[in-house]
């Protein structure tokens, strides 16, 4: 996904979904593969992976960015702080929170389709990055300015 170790927990699992039973039930079943492998003395076939189920799959790789900004330590405040929504809002930079920024996406992309339904992946992605990247305009040129 490319956000980093910092994200929190639940702006993480708001993202994905994750079976933990059948994650458990499938790293069981290649451990066994392994093993048998092991004994046997040959390869490892092809060992079956858990994969993560990501809800909202019109989000560009801009959206991982956006999130690690808002994960980072403020360098102009004594002790640092991190960067949130609500610390821009402090420097007078208004920016939404992930899940807020999310809703906005949902909101511009339903006002604008077409009467043939929903948009194709590559148009809602371009929209979805458009809308990232006004406010990571802000952010970034809050984080480049050399004083308050």
């Amino acid at each position: 996904m490319g956000v980093g170790k910092t994200t929190p927990d639940e702006l993480l699992f708001s993202l994905i979904e994750v079976n933990f039973r059948e994650w458990s039930q499938i790293e069981k079943v290649r451990a066994e593969m392994k093993w048998k492998a092991r004994l046997d003395r040959h390869e490892v076939g092809k060992l079956p992976k858990y994969q993560l189920k990501v809800k909202f799959k019109w989000l560009p790789k801009e959206f991982a960015t956006y999130i690690n900004v808002q994960n980072s330590l403020c360098e102009k405040c004594e002790p640092p702080r991190i960067l949130r929504a609500s610390h821009f809002l402090d420097h007078g930079i208004v920016v939404p929170d992930p899940w807020k920024l999310i809703e906005e996406i949902k909101y511009s992309m339903e006002s604008t389709e077409t009467g043939e339904g929903k948009k194709d992946r590559d148009e809602s992605l371009r929209l979805s990055s458009e809308i990232i990247q006004i406010h990571m305009d802000k952010m970034r040129k809050f984080i480049d300015a050399k004083y308050k």
